[in-house]
């Protein structure tokens, strides 16, 4: 999980993470599983691509908690 990064309408971009670069191919959807943790978390998570995303890895390397997690094109944010 990464925060402070905004993942809405991020297909095709690069995301690095540590050494590592990540294309987002496209958003993860919520399925009706989320509502039998909590109710109501399958629709607070289909909004603005909240339920993740699924990439392709353009660079392998070994990512870890205190990586700095930015986009490789600095006009998306």
């Amino acid at each position: 999980m990464v925060s402070d990064i905004d993942l809405k309408n991020a297909r095709n971009h690069v995301l690095c993470i540590g050494d590592c670069r990540l294309r987002i191919r496209g958003e993860t959807r919520p399925c009706n599983q989320m509502d039998q943790v909590v109710a109501g978390l399958r629709t607070a998570l289909s909004q603005d691509w909240r339920g993740g995303v699924y990439a392709e890895a353009l660079e392998s390397g070994v990512i870890a908690i205190g990586n700095n997690v930015d986009w490789e094109d600095a006009t998306i944010k």
